[in-house]
């Protein structure tokens, strides 16, 4: 299958390429290159004007060559009426045998190469998928792949027109089918792509994709997401080196001396890791800010420390609370909720001074109404 392609122009360099000057160009200015193009997003396809729709099966005859080609952005995958669903790939053997595909007509996809992953078993249920990026060994003077296509004619919900296209695959090369048994259908050249766009039966085509020759290499994990669309997603996987600050570093590729590149998913996972020092380093900072000054607070054998951490949700450990059994003292920061045991000795002598008070006021009451009793005096 083809899951992923790049594709390394912009419209407008796709438009300049000599074999393309007599060809209508369509929603080609808003096309953008990317390293990581996944089903739903535009892709540059190539069609024939008036073309009919009967003409992929094999028994068909050749179209005139002398009809207008049209390059245009088309979305990849074809809506095929369910939901969230897209045709993105079509088998080779299957087209001929499924009737819908006789409403789809012919169209060629221009790319750079594509990504495929390679399943690697680590033992009992762990499989790891390595990825691949895989190319023509000899291209044409663009550098640039054919692959064959289909695509369909759409109306969105605003009532504008647009095509989407979905990429034919067939069995894969032997020189790449031990990374995955299916390849998109490529061409050697242009001259082969027109050969396909004027009616030429899909079985010539099966045939010389046996014969092609590819190159490719392992790369890393940034391909796996598709936000990441730079052209360090196809640097080969021994190439790729970090240093200390998470920065990925280039040793001669591309035709470059060493330099760093910061990548998006290193980035973020390096500020996650310093959002997490940080947010330690705040509560650090908070402990000690409140372990500026302590209170000591006589204590009994049988004084329960550990429940001025649990009311405060800090351990000992970090809090500093601690027993000194010498003096027999507790020390804690001042704010923190105080055990029930403990007891403070100025609230102490509060608490003592106003039950003396409340007795003395007491028996100064009860005179007062014995003499009133005694008098016969009316309250």
């Amino acid at each position: 299958m083809c899951g992923r392609i790049v594709v390394s122009r912009y419209g407008a360099d796709l438009s300049q390429m000599r074999q393309y000057a007599n060809q209508i160009m369509r929603n080609l200015a808003s096309f953008r290159a990317s390293y990581n193009i996944s089903p739903g997003g535009q892709v540059p396809g190539i069609f024939k004007q008036n073309q009919t729709n009967d003409k992929n099966s094999d028994n068909n005859t050749k179209i005139n060559s002398n009809s207008n080609l049209i390059l245009e952005s088309m979305k990849w995958g074809i809506d095929i009426g369910r939901t969230d669903t897209l045709l993105f790939n079509s088998r080779s053997d299957a087209i001929n045998i499924y009737p819908f595909y006789k409403k789809y007509k012919r169209c060629v996809i221009i790319i750079d190469g594509y990504y495929e992953w390679k399943k690697i078993n680590k033992g009992g249920n762990k499989i790891f998928r390595q990825p691949y990026y895989i190319s023509l060994k000899e291209k044409d003077e663009n550098n640039l792949i054919y692959l064959a296509g289909l695509y369909s004619e759409e109306i969105d919900e605003e009532g504008f027109e647009y095509k989407s296209a979905s990429i034919i695959t067939c069995n894969a090369n032997k020189q790449i089918e031990d990374i995955h048994d299916r390849m998109p259908l490529i061409f050697q050249d242009f001259g082969e792509a027109e050969k396909y766009l004027n009616g030429y039966n899909l079985s010539y085509f099966l045939k010389k994709a046996k014969e092609l020759t590819f190159e490719f290499w392992q790369i890393g994990d940034l391909v796996n997401d598709f936000k990441n669309t730079s052209k360090d997603n196809i640097l080969p996987l021994d190439q790729i080196k970090y240093n200390k600050k998470g920065n990925l570093l280039i040793n001669h590729f591309f035709n470059k001396s060493n330099s760093e590149i910061s990548l998006t998913s290193v980035k973020k996972n390096k500020q996650i890791e310093n959002r997490k020092k940080e947010m330690k380093i705040n509560k650090i900072d908070e402990i000690n800010k409140r372990a500026n000054s302590f209170q000591k607070i006589n204590i009994k054998e049988n004084d329960d420390i550990s429940e001025i951490s649990t009311i405060t949700g800090i351990t000992n450990d970090e809090s500093g609370i601690k027993k000194n059994n010498k003096k027999g003292e507790l020390i804690f920061k001042k704010g923190l909720i105080k055990p029930k045991n403990i007891k403070n000795k100025s609230k102490n002598k509060n608490n003592i001074q106003d039950k003396k008070n409340s007795k003395t006021k007491t028996s100064n009451n009860k005179q007062i109404n014995f003499m009133k009793n005694f008098l016969n005096i009316d309250a």
